[in-house]
């Protein structure tokens, strides 16, 4: 059995990995527009449905913890399409291969970072009605 560490990191790294394999900018701005159409729906249901015990304000790593990995696979996913773009620039273009796989490898870790030392960014969520 993976222990929790194991299965975040996975998470991410492997969310990640999908978009930075998106052979084109059209396959990449077409899954991009799915998980920002999921995340605006999740979020219009979380907006809409009674308050829960969810991470809010203010996220500790026990709370990261404790919730699904769906957002911590929508942040490496993200943050991963975000470094694959930057690759489709038509600059981008005349770079070696060596430096672009340099590049969306040196990319992966962004994604660790910002579910390790930026929780709230991961799982804010709009502010509940009343």
């Amino acid at each position: 059995m993976l222990d929790i560490l194991t299965q975040v990191l996975a998470a991410c790294i492997v969310s990640n990995a999908i978009a930075v394999l998106m052979p084109s900018w059209r396959a990449l701005l077409v899954a991009t527009l799915i998980v920002v159409l999921l995340t605006a729906f999740d979020g219009i249901r979380h907006w809409w449905s009674p308050a829960s015990d969810r991470c809010h304000s203010t996220c500790t790593l026990n709370d990261l913890l404790a919730i699904p990995l769906l957002p911590i696979a929508r942040a490496g996913f993200l943050t991963g399409a975000a470094i694959r773009a930057l690759t489709f620039l038509p600059h981008a273009q005349r770079l070696s291969s060596r430096a672009i796989i340099m590049i969306l490898v040196a990319g992966g870790p962004i994604a660790i970072a910002i579910v390790l030392f930026a929780p709230d960014v991961v799982f804010w969520h709009p502010p509940r009605l009343g």
